[in-house]
């Protein structure tokens, strides 16, 4: 998945797979590992990597496919394979192979892709990307691998072993020529999987990522003159990771509109800005087109299903929820707009999904929270808030925010618990969270919430 991960470019089949009735696939993979660290010819190791990359494929067995290689140390063992053929800039076939089966053995697994940032991975593709590359398979591969464990690893430590990496994504982004248009599509949804990680804002700045994004969504005429109805992938990417590097930096808390054009970011087609003054921007300003396009973004990584349709992109719910919530900081027409788009029924439904991984679980509960509560700016649109619960999830989302204020749910940091919280005191329920408080420190001096210190809620926004 990309804003999100991004598999790699090749049309997903019914793979054919070892049966799964059989279980000697563990001793088939130790096999595949052994020949990657032999001195067996390079067809051979091609053949072993394309082996591991169709097996981790698999819709009914990848996961367990992709455990293995890691507990049988496969996953060092192509790291340490590709290092050395990157070195000697040995047979280009059996490096185009290795990174694609590394592609695929990190794709959605945050394990694997550690453990290859922790061996140097990205360290390896940036050395790769920053030379002169004449095959669009290996510039394409080596983007794919970079992105899925940047979009799986959001640890600052493993991008800093790589500094160069950003200038790199920037130019790969800025020019189709270098890495094909599959390569600029993957090295934009790289920066997207970047913006997620606040302390990788400034450098996106400086690296030029701005003026790369602004120039995709420049590319679309303005709302009122085009008839376009669905984004490309570039287009997503693009807003994707431009809302969340300015709207996450744009003056919170300000009701009326900035009075200064240097003072707001527009996204509207080929009117989009083009510079960004990161002390003075106070609003980021959409056009109602790229909002609702970031909604279906955001209902499509709910249901599991790709967007834009017929790609192979599917979000992550948390890093769309981040887009949302960053949408709402900017300004309170992007607030109007994801009103109108229906983001309240969104956001309740995004808030009760369930996955199979707890970090994405608490990711989720985390972002979700914040574009609750980044909606709520004033008065009205606090009022608007109570409304939607009521009409839509109302018990249930009560439920879910009094888990999270108490520290009992997936996210139980205390910045997340103090917000829903306050949530809950705007939509007038202030008796059940002191009651909840009083409950902890009093009743059960061991309970998380009872170190929840603090409710963080604007006296002149009480009602």
């Amino acid at each position: 998945t990309s804003h999100g991960r991004v598999s790699v470019q090749t049309q997903r089949k019914q793979n054919p797979n070892p049966d799964p009735a059989r279980h000697n696939y563990r001793e088939e993979i130790w096999m595949m590992g052994c020949v990657l660290q032999s001195e067996e010819d390079a067809m051979a190791k091609i053949w072993a990597a394309n082996q591991i990359a169709l097996w981790c494929q698999s819709t009914l067995d990848g996961r367990r496919y992709k455990d293995e290689l890691r507990r049988l140390g496969v996953i060092e063992a192509m790291v340490g394979a590709v290092s050395q053929l990157e070195e000697k800039k040995g047979n280009i076939d059996l490096r185009d192979a290795l990174f694609r089966a590394l592609a695929e053995a990190v794709y959605d697994h945050r394990q694997n892709a550690g453990l290859a940032a922790e061996h140097g991975l990205l360290q390896i593709t940036c050395r790769a990307l920053s030379q002169k590359i004449h095959d669009d398979g290996l510039a394409e591969h080596l983007l794919c691998v970079t992105n899925n464990v940047i979009g799986m690893c959001q640890s600052v430590q493993h991008v800093q072993k790589a500094p160069e990496i950003i200038p790199v994504l920037v130019k790969f982004a800025s020019e189709k020529e270098l890495g094909g248009q599959g390569g600029q599509q993957i090295a934009t949804a790289a920066l997207a999987n970047l913006s997620n990680n606040a302390e990788m804002r400034e450098h996106l700045i400086k690296a030029g990522a701005l003026a790369v994004l602004s120039s995709e969504l420049r590319q679309l005429a303005p709302e009122e003159t085009s008839d376009v109805e669905i984004p490309t992938v570039s287009y997503m990417q693009s807003l994707s990771a431009l809302v969340k590097i300015v709207g996450s930096g744009t003056i919170v808390g300000r009701i009326g509109p900035s009075t200064q054009e240097t003072e707001r970011f527009k996204i509207d087609g080929n009117r989009t800005s083009f510079e960004y003054d990161e002390g003075s921007c106070r609003e980021l300003i959409s056009d109602k087109r790229s909002v609702s396009w970031m909604l279906q973004y955001l209902r499509a990584s709910v249901e599991g299903k790709p967007y834009p349709p017929d790609t192979n992109i599917y979000g992550t719910s948390w890093k769309v929820a981040l887009s949302v919530t960053c949408l709402a900081r900017g300004s309170a027409t992007n607030r109007s707009l994801l009103i109108d788009e229906g983001v309240w029924p969104l956001l309740f439904r995004t808030l009760h999904m369930q996955t199979r991984d707890r970090h994405e679980q608490a990711q989720a509960e985390h972002h979700v929270v914040m574009a609750m509560r980044a909606m709520m700016r004033s008065l009205d649109e606090i009022e608007q808030g109570r409304q939607e619960m009521k009409e839509h999830h109302g018990q249930p989302t009560i439920t879910s925010l009094m888990a999270i204020a108490e520290g009992v749910s997936a996210a139980t940091s205390k910045q997340v618990r103090g917000v829903a919280a306050d949530v809950l005191t705007l939509w007038g329920m202030s008796w059940h969270v002191e009651r909840l408080l009083w409950l902890a420190r009093n009743k059960n001096s061991d309970s998380p919430v009872s170190t929840l210190q603090v409710l963080a809620v604007p006296s002149n926004l009480q009602t």
